[in-house]
């Protein structure tokens, strides 16, 4: 909510999401791969499954950085440097398995699309709190004082 005022959504942001969830729907069903075999789904809700877990686990924090009311560059900082650690535990794992257990080492696009994945919750993170913060919205901490 923002610091001067409480609004609610509006039946506009519920339509708005909406549409956005139903697009990206649309642009699955797009898929060559998906109109041949039905198995496909499964991969892709195994998929989207992993990445929202990956998000809600390693970048929910990140946006606490973000949002709460410290000076922007200080908070950038911070949260840049909480996303690039999960980048760096990735390759740190990475090059323990090539020392220790090469036999168990994965094609290494796998571990750089990991490596891109996270950067791009990091970033659309990133650009979803510059926009909140713009419109005048952070994170407050301890209970709101009741309005009479």
């Amino acid at each position: 909510m923002p610091v001067t005022e409480e609004s609610p959504l509006a039946i506009r942001d519920l339509m708005l999401a909406t549409f956005i969830a139903a697009a990206a729907f649309g642009l699955a069903r797009l898929s060559p791969a998906s109109q041949q075999d039905k198995k496909v789904w499964i991969a892709w809700f195994l998929a989207f499954g992993i990445a929202s877990c990956i998000s809600t686990i390693a970048m929910l924090p990140a946006c606490a950085l973000l949002m709460r009311a410290r000076p922007l560059k200080q908070s950038l900082i911070y949260s840049g440097l909480y996303a690039s650690m999960f980048i760096a535990v990735e390759w740190m794992i990475v090059g323990i398995l090539i020392w220790r257990a090469p036999q168990f080492v994965g094609p290494y696009p796998i571990y750089v699309a990991l490596s891109c994945l996270m950067m791009s919750f990091a970033g659309t993170l990133v650009l979803a709190a510059l926009a909140a913060r713009a419109e005048g919205y952070q994170l407050t901490w301890g209970r709101r004082e009741p309005t009479t």
